[in-house]
Parts: structure tokens; C-alpha cells; sequence
């Protein structure tokens, strides 16, 4: 069967990736440093600034594909597991919406919900879907919108991040059958993304209110220096794993991270009650920070199970071609768009 191609975009206050292509073969691929300023919050401020800088990488690339597809991410998505009896499109709508009133800070009418449909349950005792359910404010969706007809081009996705990896990861445990539990955690710029699969459904999903830029924060006050040398002296200088030269930093930037794994470990507790076994078999990390020096195996030692950093999805059952140029840890969110079956 012929595939599409589409455009991938995960747009990020620190960088903005892209990825061009469709299930089979990933064509194209680039992370664009975004204009400060550009995004914050994950809301776009600038859109003119954002839609020059999207020109300039299709016209430079020669980009003919019309089709163009948004990650979404931000503490201002809800999204949330239910199940329903099997019915039809519009009576699934009419039950999420009424199901997800209770959970959104605003008025329903200001939200956008849909929802896919996790498995599938029929037999003779039990009919019925599992939904992940997203509400995204309508604002950030017309945003897009409103950017994807500045470009000429037609949108035919918009994904939440938490949805995106699970179609990367969810045959992991097919590929390796020791591996029927797993977590993957996105560190990105403002947020730590968590979710946790068992034998490749999706459990539960987190958005954690820590990223890099709470790092670089303790970072540009501690050494006085500026953002970009922040950033630096966190790719170059520290380490989870110690260091000698600044012991203060150290404790404290990995006492902050600590609360983003005691939040996992909650979870993991939760995960684990009734089974046989008290641990998750893997951790995945993704994201931004995931390659910071001793992060991996900080983890590990954190959770007393193994931690792995993504550098070929082959390994983890995606048929996809990929470069091997390309560092996949970043771009977990456009790879997920592009295995989305529409």
C-alpha cells in the first residue's frame, strides 16, 4: 500500500523538530533552535516568526508534501483513560463529554475532545472500548490551524506527546518478551512527560512541571553566567553521577530532579499493587536532558532496574528506516505522528 507523506512538527520553547516522511521511511529530519521568545509556555507567541522559520525549511529542502501533522504538549492538556461500551462514534463523543466536564479548569466549550480507542474488548462477558481521552483548549488548536493555512499546507494530525511514544514503544515487549512493563520518560524543556506501558497499552500518563530550564535556572544563578553558557556547562561540567568541583550545585540540581522521580515512584506503586512483581522490567529516556552525563545510570541506581537510552528503534520492534544520523531520543513525538494510522 502506497504511503503518504506528511510533516511531523514538535513545536518546543527551547528547539522545534520536524520530520518528513511516513511509516515506512523517515525522508527528512531537523531540530531548528526556536527564536526566544518564539514559544512559551508551549503556546505559540509569535506565529509570524514561527511560520517564516517553517518556509524557510521546506523551500530549502524542497518539501512537496501538503500534509502536515502538530505534537501538542503542555500542562494545559488533560487527558485521561475511561472505557465505554461499544457504541458509535457520536455516542462515545456525547459520554466523554460529559465525563471530562469534571476534570477541565474551563468551560467544555472551550476545549477541543477526541479520543483513541486503546483495546478492544469483546467476548461473551465483557463488550467494551478503552479510550485515551484528550481535551486541548480550542485556542491552541485554532493556533495551529491558523499556522498550518499560513503555510498552504492541510492538516491531518494533531497528537498529544504521551500518545506519540506509546505507538514507538508499545511493541517493546514483543520484540523482547522479559520486558512487559515498561516506563518512558521525556525530559524536555518545561515538563518531564511519563508514561508507563504493560505488555504495550498504554497505563497511565503524567505530565510532571520540571524540565532542563529548571536545571539551567539553579545553573545561571549558582555560576552567574548566561543561558547559553548554562547550557553548556550542563551538556559539559556536571554529571548526576557527582562532581567534585561543585558539590552545592550538584545537590542541588539532583534534589530537584529527586521530586520528579518520587512522582514516578508513586506511580510505579500504584502500577505494581496485585502483581507479582514490586518493579517496572525497563525504563526508557527520551527527550532533551536525557543524555545528560550520569542521568541513565543515576536512574537506574534510583529505581534498582535497568534504564536504557533510545539509539535504534529497530530494537524496540519499529519497522520505520531511519538515518543513523539521526539522534531518534529527540524525536520520539514527530516518529509517533508519523506511525499514526489515520
Amino acid at each position: 500500500m502506497f504511503e503518504k507523506d506528511k510533516i511531523a512538527i514538535d513545536l518546543g520553547s527551547s528547539n522545534i523538530k520536524i520530520m518528513v516522511g511516513n511509516k515506512k521511511q523517515v525522508k527528512l529530519f531537523e531540530v531548528i533552535k526556536t527564536p526566544k521568545g518564539c514559544i512559551e509556555d508551549d503556546k505559540i507567541v509569535d506565529l509570524e516568526q514561527i511560520m517564516n522559520l517553517l518556509q524557510i525549511f521546506l523551500k530549502k529542502n524542497n518539501v512537496r508534501t501538503k500534509q502536515i501533522g502538530f505534537v501538542i504538549h503542555g500542562q494545559d492538556v488533560i487527558s485521561r483513560h475511561t472505557e465505554v461500551p461499544i457504541i458509535d462514534d457520536k455516542g462515545i463523543k456525547t459520554s466523554l463529554e460529559w465525563e471530562m466536564n469534571q476534570y477541565l479548569p474551563k468551560d467544555i466549550i472551550e476545549y477541543s475532545i477526541d479520543y483513541e480507542i486503546i483495546e478492544k474488548i469483546d467476548t461473551l462477558e465483557k463488550k467494551s472500548l478503552k479510550l485515551l481521552v484528550s481535551a486541548v483548549p480550542k485556542e491552541k488548536i485554532d493556533q495551529l490551524v491558523k499556522l498550518s493555512q499560513m503555510l498552504n499546507l492541510e492538516i491531518v494530525a494533531i497528537d498529544i506527546n504521551s500518545n506519540c511514544a506509546r505507538r514507538v514503544f508499545k511493541d517493546v515487549s514483543k520484540k523482547h518478551t522479559s520486558l512487559e512493563s515498561i516506563a518512558v520518560i521525556n525530559l524536555g524543556s518545561n515538563n518531564t512527560n511519563v508514561i508507563i506501558l504493560d505488555k504495550g497499552k498504554l497505563f497511565i500518563e503524567r505530565e510532571i512541571p520540571f524540565g532542563v530550564n529548571n536545571m539551567l535556572k539553579e545553573i545561571i544563578k549558582k555560576e552567574n553566567i548566561e543561558h547559553d553558557s548554562a547550557f553548556e556547562y550542563l551538556k559539559e561540567k556536571f554529571s548526576f553521577m557527582g562532581n567534585e568541583n561543585d558539590n552545592e550545585l550538584q545537590n542541588r540540581v539532583t534534589s530537584l530532579f529527586n521530586n520528579v522521580l518520587s512522582s514516578l515512584e508513586k506511580i510505579i506503586t500504584f502500577f505494581t499493587i496485585g502483581k507479582s512483581k514490586s518493579n517496572l522490567d525497563s525504563i526508557y529516556l527520551i527527550g532533551g536532558g536525557c543524555d545528560i552525563n550520569g542521568l541513565c545510570e543515576y536512574v537506574s541506581n534510583y529505581f534498582n532496574c535497568p534504564v536504557y537510552l533510545l539509539d535504534d528503534v529497530k530494537g524496540i520492534g519499529v519497522k520505520t528506516m531511519i538515518s543513523t544520523d539521526c539522534n531518534i531520543k529527540h524525536f520520539i513525538g514527530t516518529l509517533g505522528l508519523l506511525l499514526r494510522r489515520e
